[in-house]
């Protein structure tokens, strides 16, 4: 083979190996910026905290803005705020309950009162010249639930565990189911903050807030928060100043009350029993036992009701956990970080939350009787098999085992309530289990007869994440399957509509789909399941982890993704196929010499197809981004693997087409069937003179006159001088 040949095929394969780096690289740098907020949000605005006749309004605003001008506008009817039907308030009135704190970072919390049951609110704020280029930041919807107590028909959408700053096309999925709440259950963000650094906590939230489709979800419904790992002290972070081992991450001194403090400051929430309990156990007359704050229940007609009041300007660090009623729904939010503390060593000295945080918890669900339905929202995966140390129920198998048997003995007896659904996050998945699974009590149980039993009735859970992550899988496992990617960036949530039949009481269900999304927003919703959860919904429980039933297996990539990955990695193989079968038809110089240059050149496409990928994987990690994009990095492998195919037949074609003409020259047989040319250029005149005149004459010329001129040219022709050129053909031919 020509050397020049075998240069120009690994040139171009060159080439095209550096076109696709190239296009990986910059998709992926470009997709970056269009797929994340980086910079933080100046102005933002949050709504929570919800009743029939109140909410809560956080709101960011730039440091030199002066709040004596601005107003917030407050409209029941519609979005057009007219005189006739807004409300004005000045944020320097009284629904301001902002702490100075607040003030120092630019956040104020509007407590809004005397609101209408089932209404929907438009808002937005104005007022001051400063805030004019965010006005569409600072405008926004919600609704007001029924009275406490009153059955009415609700929809919630719930997930967790989202990069910070993902702009991801499910949040908008999400809001257009238009629920009336939606239940963030933790990793807000992925900052990862050890410091004890206030600013910083605050930037990390405007960072999220700065993606327009999140902030636009959280400005039309009202959220409900409550932080897991990542965004509360770090990666499986816990209280290390109750650690028994010291083995959790090392934060600085200050940072735990510093992530308590931002979460008060920043997100809208319901009252804190923690706070109260402080409060109260301070001295402080002005607080009352919250363990039911918030709630007017109604079971059958039979009305309880508890109140109570927090100090509206308290910033204390204390656990976030918290209740609230939705109609005749109880929510109980679980915190399971700021108390958390963990002995892999010790079963015994290990605790996901403190003894008054359980003792809480206790009491709410000891009052599940009150209600419809109780949820309890649990941030950590609960099925797994005991693993000490781990960051979720199942690494404090002591707590989970007493937790489980409370809840079998209060809500899951015959004459129990059986309406309890846990929802989990943190698991980049969705699952659900019916209750087969979810208890770990003890072996043997009492029931109200007095006899011991090996069965009890337990709670189901739903596990529903994440909405921007690459999926995988904790714990199991699950009556249903488990649903994610383990290898691209999973977007799911769960809609839960609460519906109840008019006027008879013991028709009342709660109606589960759960969706996958894609990132773009391009293709329709995915339903992954659905169930109807109604009145009692309690099972007959397995006990004891041999006896668990269920699978719990994700699949790797999108159908779309996978189609690529196949067709990619098919064209790839036909190009080195088709590389072996040109380097060897196209005159190599021996056996050896083809199958070093098809080695060779077939190492260079694995290598340089591996690297296309990680060319486009490592830009997003190298901005500083956890998770890459596969579809656009797959289309570029494709497209550089169909590069190489053509371009290679190409060469193929050319060199086979260089290696003909060759053998043509070089083969005698083939030179004999070429014209004999021997031609005296003065004779070739002489002839050429002599048949334009004949032209001439044309019509005086006998076919016999013809024929004789043609043979004396002949007889001239065979004794031509040497050195003359002669023709063999008719003279047309020249």
């Amino acid at each position: 083979m020509p050397a020049n040949s075998y240069c120009m095929l690994i040139l171009g394969i060159m080439v095209i190996a550096s076109i696709g780096f190239l296009a990986s690289f910059a998709t992926s740098w470009s997709l970056v910026d269009v797929q994340y907020a980086f910079t933080p949000a100046v102005a933002w605005i949050m709504v929570g905290g919800i009743t029939s006749t109140s909410a809560i309004i956080k709101i960011k605003l730039p440091l030199d803005a002066h709040q004596g001008n601005v107003l917030l506008y407050l409209s029941p009817n519609n979005d057009e705020f007219s005189i006739q039907s807004r409300q004005e308030y000045n944020l320097g009135d009284t629904i301001s309950t902002s702490s100075e704190l607040e003030s120092q970072y630019g956040l104020q919390t509007l407590q809004l009162t005397e609101l209408l049951p089932q209404t929907k609110y438009y808002y937005k704020i104005q007022g001051d010249m400063i805030l004019d280029e965010y006005e569409e930041l600072l405008v926004g919807t919600f609704a007001t639930p029924a009275k406490e107590g009153t059955r009415f028909n609700f929809t919630i959408a719930a997930s967790a565990c989202a990069w910070t700053g993902s702009r991801a096309a499910v949040f908008s999925e999400i809001q257009k189911d238009n629920p009336l709440l939606f239940l963030h259950m933790g990793d807000f963000h992925y900052a990862d903050i050890h410091e004890n650094n206030l600013q910083k906590r605050i930037d990390a939230i405007s960072q999220v807030l700065a993606s327009d489709t999140q902030s636009d979800l959280y400005k039309s419904t009202a959220i409900s928060y409550m932080w897991d790992d990542h965004d509360f002290l770090g990666s499986s972070s816990k209280n290390s100043d109750n650690s028994d081992d010291g083995v959790e991450e090392e934060y600085e001194e200050g940072a735990w009350e510093t992530a308590l403090l931002s979460y008060q400051m920043a997100f809208p929430h319901y009252p804190l029993p923690s706070l109260s309990f402080k409060l109260k156990s301070d001295g402080d007359d002005q607080t009352v036992d919250t363990t039911t704050t918030n709630t007017t229940a109604a079971v059958l007609g039979n009305q309880t009701t508890a109140t109570a009041e927090t100090a509206d300007n308290q910033l204390l660090p204390v656990p976030v956990y918290q209740a609230y009623t939705i109609g005749t729904v109880r929510f109980i939010i679980s915190d399971l970080q700021s108390e958390s503390k963990s002995n892999s060593n010790n079963n015994q000295s290990s605790s996901i939350f403190s003894d008054t945080q359980s003792q809480w918890l206790r009491q709410e669900l000891s009052q599940a009787h009150l209600y419809d339905f109780v949820i309890w929202v649990t941030p950590k995966p609960w099925i797994g098999p005991a693993t000490p140390g781990e960051d979720q129920w199942y690494g404090y198998p002591k707590e989970r085992a007493e937790l489980s048997t409370f809840i079998t003995e209060t809500l899951g007896m015959d004459n129990g309530p059986q309406n309890l659904l846990a929802i989990a996050g943190d698991a980049h998945m969705v699952a659900f289990d019916d209750g087969t699974n979810t208890y770990y009590g003890s072996n043997s149980n009492n029931n109200r007869n007095g006899t011991t039993t090996t069965t009890a009735r337990s709670f189901p859970i739903l596990q529903t994440a994440s909405l921007d992550r690459v999926g995988g899988i904790l714990g199991g496992p699950f009556t249903d399957d488990c649903y994610g990617y383990t290898s691209q960036r999973t977007h799911q949530f769960s809609v839960l509509r609460f519906e109840f039949a008019e006027g008879d009481n013991n028709n009342k269900c709660i109606l589960i789909d759960t969706y996958s999304n894609d990132q773009y927003g391009k293709q329709e919703r995915k339903l992954l399941f659905s169930k109807r959860l109604c009145n009692k919904i309690f099972v007959d429980a397995v006990v004891g982890d041999e006896a668990k039933v269920g699978v719990c297996e994700l699949d790797e990539l999108w159908e779309l993704n996978d189609n690529i990955a196949v067709a990619a990695s098919a064209i790839l193989f036909a190009t080195m196929v088709l590389n072996c079968i040109a380097l060897n038809k196209s005159d190599a110089d021996n056996l050896g010499d083809c199958l070093c240059k098809s080695c060779g050149t077939t190492i260079f496409y694995l290598v340089s197809y591996v690297l296309t990928g990680l060319v486009g994987f490592g830009t997003f990690f190298a901005r500083g981004v956890d998770q890459a994009d596969v579809t656009p990095v797959l289309i570029a492998v494709l497209c550089q693997s169909i590069m190489w195919f053509f371009y290679l037949f190409i060469w193929w074609a050319c060199c086979t087409q260089s290696k003909r003409r060759k053998l043509g020259q070089d083969d005698p047989g083939f030179r004999d069937v070429e014209p004999n040319i021997n031609i005296n250029i003065s004779d070739l005149e002489s002839t050429l003179m002599h048949d334009a005149n004949a032209d001439q004459n044309r019509g005086h010329t006998t076919c016999g006159q013809n024929q004789t001129e043609s043979s004396n040219n002949n007889n001239n022709n065979s004794n031509r001088a040497p050195g003359t050129i002669q023709f063999n053909g008719p003279p047309e031919a020249l």
